[in-house]
């Protein structure tokens, strides 16, 4: 076996999918090819990241709905069968699956993929927000100052909250990007250190449980609710980041 011919089957052999024969040929060949082993090393440590990192989500009710129409769709294929061929029956219900299969992973690996992005811009810019002393485009611990700024500049209104009766005083707000649009970002100030909240928001208006993350030495908090995204950034001690969110998160909540 060639290396060519390896790369077509190593997906196969890490998902355990090929014939005997097939599987012992690229076992030798990874033994005696360092190149192809070094690359199935890093799928294996691509799936094992994957595994334990990539964020789970709940079903949309969206995805409920596919499912239902395809349950309908596989009573009328039954309804079929008195007079349909089995062979087509077989396979028209085989195709149903696969196509809803399909959708859904498809589904889930972009949702998993945009939050990555989102994780990533959102420490960009908070680290440049730092680094370029740019914290503010308006300076103000009143919210009755801060919100009406946004007004003309977003096609949103952010809630603006004002915590510094919980020792999180607001400091301002600014325009930044986040995944190419613009967001809002409020910034909160605790002891020495700052606390960024990018909003922007969410369409499909559902709330979304609380998830975290750790990059570059930053904890990020993010979820949906009151039909805005909320990612909040700091390298602040995780309980008194925990106490902040579950703060604002409660101010947040539908009244």
């Amino acid at each position: 076996m060639d290396c060519a011919r390896a790369s077509e089957f190593l997906h196969g052999y890490l998902d355990d999918e090929l014939d005997a024969a097939h599987a012992g040929e690229m076992e030798a060949h990874l033994a005696a090819c360092a190149s192809c082993r070094h690359e199935h090393e890093e799928y294996l440590s691509l799936r094992s990241l994957l595994r334990e990192r990539a964020p789970r989500f709940a079903a949309p009710v969206r995805l409920r709905s596919q499912v239902q129409a395809s349950l309908r769709s596989a009573r009328r294929v039954q309804r079929l069968r008195d007079w349909a061929p089995m062979g087509w029956l077989q396979f028209a219900g085989s195709l149903a699956a696969a196509i809803l299969l399909s959708s859904t992973l498809t589904y889930y690996w972009m949702l998993a993929s945009n939050t990555e992005r989102a994780v990533g811009d959102v420490v960009d810019a908070h680290v440049r927000a730092l680094v370029t002393n740019h914290i503010t485009d308006v300076a103000s611990s009143d919210r009755h100052t801060v919100k009406p700024w946004f007004n003309g500049k977003l096609d949103f209104s952010p809630p603006v909250k004002d915590l510094a009766a919980e020792e999180f005083p607001l400091v301002g707000g600014r325009l930044d990007y986040v995944g190419g649009r613009p967001v809002a970002v409020l910034l909160y100030r605790h002891n020495q250190h700052w606390i960024s909240v990018f909003v922007w928001p969410d369409q499909t208006d559902k709330d979304g449980a609380r998830r975290a993350f750790s990059k570059h030495g930053y904890d990020i908090t993010a979820w949906s609710g009151a039909g805005m995204h909320f990612y909040v950034v700091s390298d602040i001690a995780g309980p008194e980041l925990g106490r902040f969110v579950a703060l604002l998160r409660e101010q947040n909540a539908p009244q």
